[in-house]
C-alpha cells in the first residue's frame, strides 16, 4: 500500500532514516509531531510511506522532496504566519501540498489535524482519513485571535466534509461530534519508537529538592504557565533548592515567558532553556524529577507518555480535556488552575520518595505496554485497508 501521511514534522524526527550530512540541507519541517513514529511502525510492516509536510524558508514555486529507500518527505513552501491569512483559507500552503499529493499520487491520504492538511486532502480527491488532534472551538475560548477564528472555520469546514474521521482519545471523540455525524475511531496518536521501549528505566532518587521540567510550545493561555511559575514560587519556600527547567517555544531567555517571569519576580532557580529538537530532549528527559504540565486542554498528551518512558512521574490536571484518561493512576492528577493544589502535588512527590519510586516503574510498565510502535500502525493499517475497501464497493 502507498501511504501519504500529512501534518507537521520536523526533519531531525526522521535522523534514523536520513544521513546527518543530508539532514543540514534540508528544510527544517513544520513543528514537532508523533507523525515519524507512525511513518516508520508502517514501513516496518513494508508498506511505501511519504510524509509530506510544510516549512519556512522554501522558495515560493518550489517543493523539495527528500527521498531514499524507504521514505519520502516533500516539503511545501509555507508562508510567514504575517501573510498566511492572505488568500482562502491558506489557499496557497493548501495549494502546494495538494501538487504533492497529486506528485506522490498516494492510495490513501492520512491528513493530521483539522487545517491545510486536511483542506488537501479534500481537494486531492483520493480517499482519505482525517485524524483531528485538537478542539478548534476550545481553542478558540483561550486564544481570542483573529488567527484562531479562521483556524476555527476551517476545522469546521473538514470536519463537515470528512468521511472517516480518527481521534487520539475519548475526550476528542466527543468533543468532535459536535461538528459532524461521521462515525469517529479513536487511535492513540502516540506510538513509541524501538529504542524508546527497549530503554531501560535509569535508577535515581530523590533528596531534599526537586528538578522539575515544563515543555510548552508557546506562552499561551490555554497551557497556563504562569499559574505554574507561581505555584513553583511558593514551593520553593518549602524546597529551596529545587529548579524549574522551561522547554519549548517561547520558553527561552528574552523571549515573551522570560520577559513575564521577570517582571513578576518569579525567575529565581527558574532555567529558560527554550525549544530542543525532539532526538536531544529524549537524551536529557530522565534527568529530570517530576515532569509538571498546568495545560488546561489537551486531546492526548504525547509528552505523558515520554515522561512515563523515561521514569518522570507527572502532575497534570484532573480537568485538563483527555490527560485523566491518559495519564489514568500513573501520575497526581490535580486542579492546575489551583496554586495550592499545584504545590501540594510537588510536595506529595518530595515528601513520599516511595511513591515517586513506584509511580515511576508503574507508569513505565504501562507505557511499554499500551504504546508500541506496531500496535499503533497496525490499528491505522488495518482502518486504511477498511477505507480503500469501501471505495471499491466491498
Amino acid at each position: 500500500m502507498r501511504i501519504a501521511i500529512l501534518g507537521p514534522i520536523t526533519s531531525q524526527d526522521f535522523i534514523s532514516l536520513i544521513k546527518k550530512k543530508d539532514l543540514k540541507s534540508l528544510p527544517k519541517g513544520h513543528g514537532p509531531s508523533h507523525l515519524s513514529n507512525l511513518a516508520m511502525g508502517l514501513l516496518e510492516f513494508g508498506h511505501k510511506v511519504s510524509v509530506i509536510t510544510l516549512s519556512e524558508g522554501i522558495n515560493k514555486n518550489k517543493i523539495i522532496i527528500c527521498k531514499n529507500k524507504k521514505l519520502k518527505i516533500y516539503y511545501c513552501p509555507l508562508r510567514k504566519s504575517l501573510f498566511r491569512l492572505k488568500g482562502l483559507l491558506y489557499g496557497q500552503e493548501v495549494d502546494y501540498l495538494s501538487q504533492a499529493i497529486k506528485q506522490d499520487n498516494p492510495d490513501l491520504v492520512h491528513a493530521n489535524w483539522v487545517y491545510e492538511y486536511a483542506f488537501a486532502a479534500t481537494n486531492s480527491k483520493k480517499k482519505y482519513i482525517l485524524t483531528n488532534h485538537d478542539i478548534p472551538h476550545i481553542i478558540l475560548k483561550y486564544q481570542k485571535t483573529l488567527y484562531r477564528l479562521v483556524r476555527f472555520f476551517m476545522g469546521f469546514i473538514s470536519l463537515k466534509n470528512a468521511k472517516q474521521i480518527t481521534t487520539p482519545s475519548k475526550y476528542a471523540k466527543l468533543q468532535t461530534e459536535k461538528y459532524t455525524k461521521t462515525p469517529i475511531s479513536v487511535i492513540p496518536n502516540t506510538a513509541l519508537k524501538k529504542d524508546l521501549l527497549n530503554s531501560k528505566i535509569k535508577e535515581k532518587k530523590i533528596n531534599k529538592k526537586l528538578k522539575i521540567v515544563m515543555l510548552n510550545n508557546g506562552f499561551t493561555p490555554f497551557k497556563n504557565v504562569k499559574i505554574a511559575l507561581k505555584a513553583f514560587k511558593e514551593f520553593k519556600k518549602f524546597s529551596p533548592n529545587s529548579t524549574l527547567c522551561l522547554i519549548g517555544n517561547q520558553m527561552e531567555e528574552g523571549a515573551a515567558c522570560h520577559e513575564w517571569t521577570k517582571k513578576n519576580n518569579l525567575d529565581e532557580h527558574v532555567v529558560f532553556n527554550g525549544y530542543l529538537e525532539h532526538p536531544d530532549l529524549m537524551k536529557v528527559f530522565h534527568k529530570y524529577d517530576v515532569l509538571l504540565h498546568t495545560s488546561l486542554e489537551e486531546t492526548f498528551g504525547t509528552i505523558y507518555i515520554e515522561a512515563m518512558i523515561k521514569g518522570v512521574p507527572i502532575i497534570a490536571g484532573k480537568y485538563s480535556g483527555a490527560t485523566p484518561e491518559i495519564i489514568k493512576n500513573n501520575g497526581l492528577l490535580v486542579d492546575v488552575k489551583n496554586c495550592e493544589q499545584i504545590v501540594n502535588g510537588l510536595k506529595k512527590y518530595l515528601q513520599n520518595p516511595i511513591l515517586w519510586k513506584k509511580i515511576r516503574y508503574k507508569a513505565y510498565k504501562y507505557a511499554r505496554s499500551n504504546y508500541n510502535n506496531k500496535t499503533i500502525a497496525r490499528k491505522y493499517l488495518h482502518l486504511y485497508k477498511k477505507t480503500l475497501n469501501k471505495s471499491n464497493g466491498c
